[in-house]
């Protein structure tokens, strides 16, 4: 991962072991050394995060509410600036290690990624950080507002793709990041399989 950290820098230095990163991940243990290297670390300003530790479960169970038919097939390691989530899968295996699968919350769409851990950073996002973190749109949101985000911050859609937004710069607010997810999968969860132009009610915040 040195290219990837080379790239984008880590706003962090590693806090946790191996061995709390194997017990995080479950049965993915290939993955903890090099998660533990920059676990809990925010790269480029905020355009990708790896998950420390003790986020690996939170978050992985969110992403099991949104996407239920993943139950216990995948484990999350981190996420992009727009609040996707990078999750190591059990049923895709290369050289018998998992590979990667992007939830996309914004759409509602899971994406197979041809790459395992190691290969999705070294290879990837060294290579095309466009097609991995929309690194484009990333830095055009970057003219508008330029403070790195936090560790608990995304950038959100204002209205959702999925209701009709747009997507573009204009429909971009700083979210926290977990409010962003719960709200977005209650709009996913009302959508699917809904005809097209169907009107939605009743999403709610936390509280």
């Amino acid at each position: 991962m040195q290219e990837f950290a080379q790239k984008y820098p880590p706003d962090c230095k590693p806090r946790q072991s191996a061995e709390a990163y194997a017990r995080a991940l479950l049965g993915f243990t290939r993955a903890a050394d090099r998660l533990a290297r920059y676990g809990g670390c925010s790269f480029g300003g905020g355009i990708y995060r790896l998950y420390g530790a003790e986020e690996i479960e939170t978050w992985t169970t969110a992403v099991h509410e949104s996407f239920p038919e993943y139950a216990g097939r995948v484990r999350c390691f981190g996420r992009d600036w727009l609040c996707n989530q990078f999750c190591l899968d059990n049923r895709r295996l290369q050289d018998a290690e998992s590979m990667v699968l992007l939830f996309e919350i914004g759409t509602g769409k899971v994406l197979k990624i041809p790459e395992t851990f190691a290969g999705f950073h070294s290879q990837l996002i060294v290579e095309d950080p466009d097609a991995a973190l929309a690194e484009d749109f990333f830095d055009r949101w970057r003219t508008v507002d330029s403070r790195p985000l936090g560790a608990a911050e995304c950038v959100g859609y204002k209205v959702p793709l999925v209701l009709g937004g747009q997507d573009e710069v204009s429909n971009l607010e700083r979210s926290d990041a977990s409010v962003y997810w719960h709200l977005m999968t209650q709009v996913l969860m009302k959508t699917r399989n809904l005809p097209p132009e169907t009107k939605v009610r009743g999403v709610s915040g936390e509280g």
